[in-house]
Parts: structure tokens; sequence; C-alpha cells
């Protein structure tokens, strides 16, 4: 018989047992990996390297109530291509507005004009 837990937090769990994101654990990982090998070919500066890329990728993705810094950062730049695309904005659907839409887009014939009638 499978065990049940309520409410579906196990599920969320990470092999370490803590509720870390794949990146994170990735990123750490790789760290430790390149750590070591960095020790024993170059001796203490591969393992201060190692070090201080574990904790840049640590910061990088620390989890906080906005979520990581490389979420963030990913939600901003996506939030500037959609302004950038005019895509940000909600324009009411009118059957006016769609036939003449349509009208223009046939006019067209390149994709870069038909980019700007959306900014319109």
């Amino acid at each position: 018989m499978a065990t049940r837990f309520i409410g579906g937090e196990s599920g969320h769990r990470s092999f370490f047992g803590g509720i870390k994101s794949k990146t994170q654990l990735v990123g750490l990982a790789v760290c430790v990996v390149g750590g070591f090998f960095g020790m024993m070919f170059t001796g203490w500066p591969g393992l201060v390297a190692g070090v201080l890329a574990a904790v840049v990728v640590y910061l990088a993705t620390a989890s906080t109530h906005r979520g990581s810094y490389w979420e963030r950062r990913k939600r901003r730049v996506r939030w500037k291509e959609r302004q950038k695309a005019g895509t940000d904005r909600f324009i009411p659907y009118s059957a006016a507005a769609w036939e003449e839409a349509s009208a223009l887009a046939d006019m067209t014939r390149s994709k870069d004009e038909k980019g700007q009638l959306v900014k319109k």
C-alpha cells in the first residue's frame, strides 16, 4: 500500500532533504567537482576558485520570497521583451478591429511590417 502525504509537501523535497532548486544543486555539484580537480592540479588556488564559484552559485540561486536572483532576472528580461514586442497590452476583441487588422496584414509583405502593426 502506498503512503499518502497530505498537502503534497514531500513531493517537493530534494535529494538532500531540503527544498532546493535543481539549478542550485547542479551548480553546487559542478563547483565541488571543479574545486576538487582544481585543487588536485593547482593546489590552493583551485580550492579558492571552487569555493568562490560555489558562493556565487549559492547567492544567485538562493530562494527569497520573490524568487531567486536568477529567476527575477529572467522575469525582468522577459518583461522587457514583451514590452518591446507590444504583447504586454490588453486590447479587447472587436469584430471591426479584427477585420481592419486582417486587411492591413494582407497588404503587408514582410514580417517586420506585420510586427509594426501590432505595436500601433
